[in-house]
């Protein structure tokens, strides 16, 4: 490759990442933690647009994954795109941009063990740029109970459930 050619390459991928970066109306980004306790926010709610970016900060390979349903089918609003992030070392940060309003859930999928843990993002006209934690789940507000920050012991997701178990479904 010339070396005319090479600056240009430079020149057109620097211009590429700064244009896809630089949306002065899109929402700012907000981050949630994967750590060995689950997802810290473990429900999140954020305006179309936003940048959810999922940072692994467990010792162990984790995944960002869109749950499924009993029948299989993705948990997320009509139109909306399922995500995988594949899997996330430790420190490392895999963002997906949320449009179409709406629930979406997601989970990480540890080999071997299936889904051990559950969150979930809403996506919201009415919600505040830079997402706010729901009150009454780990992260958020909770009247009377921790400080938002908290994990619940155990590990619950949204609605008291085992990690492990269906949403929706209680483990025996």
């Amino acid at each position: 490759m010339s070396r005319r050619a090479g600056a240009a390459a430079v020149v057109l991928a620097a211009s590429a990442l700064t244009g896809a970066c630089a949306d002065p109306d899109a929402p700012p980004p907000v981050q949630v933690e994967i750590t060995s306790n689950g997802f810290d926010p473990v429900a999140l709610d954020v305006p179309p647009g936003t940048e959810v970016r999922f940072v692994n900060k467990d010792l162990l390979p984790q995944t960002v994954t869109t749950a499924q349903d009993a029948d299989g089918e993705p948990v997320l609003p009509p139109g909306a795109e399922p995500f995988d992030s594949g899997r996330l070392s430790e420190g490392v940060t895999y963002a997906v941009r949320l449009e179409v309003p709406g629930e979406y859930l997601y989970e990480s999928l540890t080999q071997g063990h299936g889904t051990q843990m559950i969150g979930s993002l809403r996506v919201s006209e009415d919600a505040a740029p830079g997402g706010t934690a729901p009150a009454g789940v780990p992260g958020g507000p909770t009247p009377g109970g921790p400080a938002p920050g908290d994990s619940t012991p155990g590990g619950t997701t949204p609605g008291g459930a085992t990690p492990g178990a269906t949403p929706g479904e209680e483990e025996p």
